[in-house]
Parts: structure tokens; C-alpha cells; sequence
């Protein structure tokens, strides 16, 4: 009981700060808009506290992870006025490698899960490089991706043989 009440009076100072802030600063902070992200980022932290207090089951760490990574992303979207959606594509990607690679460094060392990872994460690295970089290298675009990937994905399979 007392850990529900902790609970309870930690969203009470929460709400009430965020209100707080909406009448002083003007902010329409208690919008949906505004609150969709935090909401997807505590989701995705609840799950992974679980796993922690658990220990026994890691099916919540992929989709914590992925969940942890797309509120933080699309909250920063909201407050730059998604000045960053060129972007978004590229943290899909790493929303999913964060998953995989929580789920097999935390709980379970399957090589599927990390080669599944790895790919998220290669994946995420090129199309951010592709983006950020277009204009220094116009040859890296999208369509070299799938097939770089592969051949990375390739090599270390046949590495780890």
C-alpha cells in the first residue's frame, strides 16, 4: 500500500507541476500533443523497470526499449516544431536495435538477437549519414543501404562461424 501511495503522489506533483507551468509560462503543456511522447517514454521505462524488479521474464525489454526511444525522439520532434522529421526513419531504426540489443545484453545472449540488432543499428547509422551528410556525399543515398547492410550482416556471420 505504501508503495501505491509513493506512486500516486509522484503523478499528483507531475500533473500539478505540468499545470503549473501552463498557467505561468503559457505553454499548452497539458495538450495531447505535448503529452503523447511522455506518455509512449514512461510506458516504455515501466516496462524495463519490470524486467529490473522481475528478473524473470525479458519480453518486456524489447518493447521498452523501443518505446523509451521513440518518446524521447518525437518529444524533441514536438518542442523543435519537427524541425527533425527527415529524421524519422533513421530512429525507427535505432528504436528496434534498442530493443534487440536491451533484450540480448539484459536477458538473453541469442546470436539471432544480436544479428537482428546489429541490422537496426547499421540500419539507423547509414540513413543518418545519408541524411546528415547528403550534401558532402551525394552518391550515399538510401538505395546503397539494404545492400550494405546485407553484406556487413554476411561477414559477420561468416566471422562468427
Amino acid at each position: 500500500m505504501r508503495k501505491n501511495n509513493i506512486l500516486i503522489g509522484i503523478i499528483l506533483i507531475f500533473v500539478g507541476t505540468l499545470y503549473l507551468l501552463n498557467i505561468i509560462a503559457n505553454i499548452d503543456i497539458l495538450s495531447f500533443s505535448f503529452l503523447w511522447p511522455i506518455l509512449l517514454f514512461f510506458i516504455g521505462l515501466s516496462l524495463d523497470i519490470k524486467f529490473f524488479r522481475e528478473r524473470s521474464n525479458g519480453g518486456s525489454l524489447i518493447p521498452g526499449g523501443i518505446l523509451i526511444v521513440l518518446g524521447v525522439f518525437f518529444f524533441i520532434q514536438h518542442i523543435t516544431d519537427y524541425s527533425f522529421s527527415e529524421y524519422s526513419w533513421a530512429f525507427y531504426s535505432l528504436s528496434l536495435a534498442v530493443g534487440f540489443l536491451q533484450y540480448y545484453f539484459l536477458y538473453r545472449k541469442d546470436r539471432t538477437l544480436l544479428i537482428i540488432g546489429l541490422f537496426f543499428l547499421i540500419t539507423f547509422v547509414v540513413r543518418f549519414i545519408s541524411i546528415y551528410f547528403r550534401d558532402m556525399l551525394p552518391w550515399l543515398s538510401m538505395e546503397l543501404v539494404l545492400p550494405i547492410i546485407l553484406i556487413i550482416v554476411g561477414i559477420l556471420v561468416i566471422i562468427k562461424k
